[in-house]
């Protein structure tokens, strides 16, 4: 009965052209291909996710629980991003195999290269290696080990246990273009729960990146009745040209038997000659094996072409529900620029201007960084690139994902414009090493003196245990006082790896009128 349906799914090819019609309005011309009897595919469900943070390496997990379906149904996962990610991904459903992939992935699917997450990953000078401390960043052994904190104690990892899984957020938007990263369905019959899993050695920039999963149930393009009938005359007419092939067969069998014979008897030879003769020549004209083997590459064919028909017809459907939904969208939101409607030109127009005005700009002030030209910035760029690029390179991969992230408490903004960078998981060669979060703060910043100020004086500092550094070429940066607000923070010293040809500038507080301002610790070339 199963070949008997997957037979009949060979007649959707024109549904599915069909369906790419209706989505694209006056894009077809000619007649209307015939409405042939099959299965169609119905985009029966589709969410999409997006990640809890904007940085993150997972492990993040999404489940669908699948109802019966009588003839069949697909899952489907999908991307759409606005820059390259570097994803492990596996999906499996119950009573099928499973399948998962690894690759960059960026806007037009999978691609070559390294991914974009620069803004989520440590400078070569932030990755440490040393007890995990708060704000200043610090390390911690992945793998079940206690984790020391900030203030000499033991705490135990918090969040999701690793292999559970972070629950992605349900984003209420439709992307107007996403790729196909993995699918479960075809052939196979699936049922129970979906669970997809997503993670990454090093973290990525997930910033308006969003994961779809669809649900696709095939569905007669006909009454039930009048499907289970076709599929029932459609099994007759096949058993019927079997019965008839193999009729065949047996019949120029025994024709070719009874010549032999008559030529053994004139010619007096061996009934062994004969034999070797017939399996060796006239007989395999018509041999019932032969016949079976071509009938399972007929098979095979139809099956091939069977499933390219398929995913057309399902790429069409999700097209045609992702222009219902933008649709939908621009019927209540005129002025967005991808609708076009009242207040779009002007909106348009208006960046345009914003356009023409940083042209301007940038003609008198060629030297302003913002004004620099991807090549200027290429090459600015080149030997620092070289240096994060080395630091990034494990020296194996892992055999798994990494543990759930550690909860970590941000310490007061250190700067106007200072950039938090979270902490994560980073792969060391033989275990998982937890790198602190901590504040980037613009050498603009501190000479513009925008950093962070304080009624009065720092209480004096703290002395600190120095622990053995865990690696060579080490230096060891200590803690200092940060104002927050209201009371004093002490934020822990660490063992820090330096920039090359670089010396440690400790954190300090001087005195302006008045206040206090914070000079934050940096790297100085010697």
């Amino acid at each position: 009965m199963l070949n008997v349906v997957a037979m009949a799914r060979t007649s959707f090819v024109a549904i599915a052209v069909g369906a790419l019609c209706a989505a694209w309005g006056s894009g077809c011309k000619g007649p209307a291909a015939p409405r042939a009897v099959g299965l169609e595919p119905a985009v029966a469900e589709q969410a999409w996710y997006r990640a809890p943070t904007p940085c993150g390496q997972g492990p993040y997990a999404i489940e669908l629980a699948l109802p019966e379906s009588r003839w069949g149904q697909d899952v489907e996962l999908r991307i759409a991003t606005p820059r390259k990610l570097a994803l492990h991904v596996t999906m499996s459903a119950e009573d099928t195999a499973g399948s998962s992939r690894d690759g960059i992935y960026g806007p037009e699917g999978l691609t070559s290269g390294e991914p974009d997450n620069q803004r989520c990953v440590a400078d070569v000078h932030e990755r440490l290696a040393a007890s995990h401390s708060v704000g200043g960043g610090g390390v911690s052994t992945g793998g079940g080990g206690p984790i020391a904190g900030a203030g000499g104690e033991v705490d135990e990892p918090r969040g999701p246990r690793p292999g559970g899984g972070i629950a992605l957020v349900v984003d209420p938007g439709s992307p107007s273009s996403a790729q196909e990263i993995l699918h479960l369905g075809r052939e196979s019959h699936l049922r129970g729960r979906v669970r997809v899993t997503l993670w990454s050695v090093d973290p990525n920039d997930l910033t308006d990146v969003r994961f779809g999963l669809a649900r696709i149930e095939w569905r007669p393009n006909v009454s039930e009745a009048a499907y289970e009938a076709y599929l029932a005359r459609a099994k007759a007419e096949e058993d019927a040209r079997t019965a008839r092939e193999l009729a065949e067969a047996a019949k120029h069998q025994q024709a070719e038997q009874a010549r032999l014979v008559a030529r053994t008897s004139a010619g007096g030879g061996s009934v062994e000659v004969e034999q070797t003769f017939y399996g060796e020549g006239h007989g395999e004209v018509d041999d019932p094996a032969r016949l079976e083997r071509e009938r399972h590459e007929r098979e095979k064919e139809q099956a091939r072409r069977r499933e390219e028909e398929r995913r057309r017809a399902i790429a069409a459907a999700l097209e045609a529900q992702r222009i219902r939904l933008h649709e939908q969208f621009c019927a209540t939101h005129a002025e967005d620029r991808d609708c076009w409607g009242a207040g779009g030109r002007a909106v348009h127009d208006d960046l345009a201007r914003h356009d023409g005005e940083r042209a301007a700009f940038c003609a008198a002030n060629a030297e302003d960084a913002r004004c620099w030209s991807p090549a200027t910035w290429a090459e600015r760029r080149t030997s620092f690139q070289h240096r994060v690029d080395v630091a990034r390179q494990p020296p194996k991969q892992p055999d798994g994902p990494p543990p759930a992230p550690l909860t970590e408490d941000m310490p007061p903004r250190l700067s106007q414009h200072a950039e938090w960078r979270p902490g994560y998981w980073q792969w060391t060669g033989a275990q998982w090493a937890w790198l602190g979060g901590m504040w980037r703060v613009p050498d603009s910043d501190i000479a513009a003196e925008l950093t962070t100020t304080a009624p009065d004086a720092p209480p004096p500092l703290r002395p600190e245990t120095i622990a053995v550094a865990p690696m060579r070429a080490l230096i060891w940066v200590p803690g200092f006082w940060q104002w927050g607000s209201t009371a004093w923070v002490w934020v822990a010293g660490s063992w820090q790896r330096p920039e090359a040809g670089a010396s440690w500038r400790p954190a300090e507080w001087r005195a302006r009128g008045k206040v206090h301002i914070l000079i934050p610790g940096q790297w100085v070339r010697r």
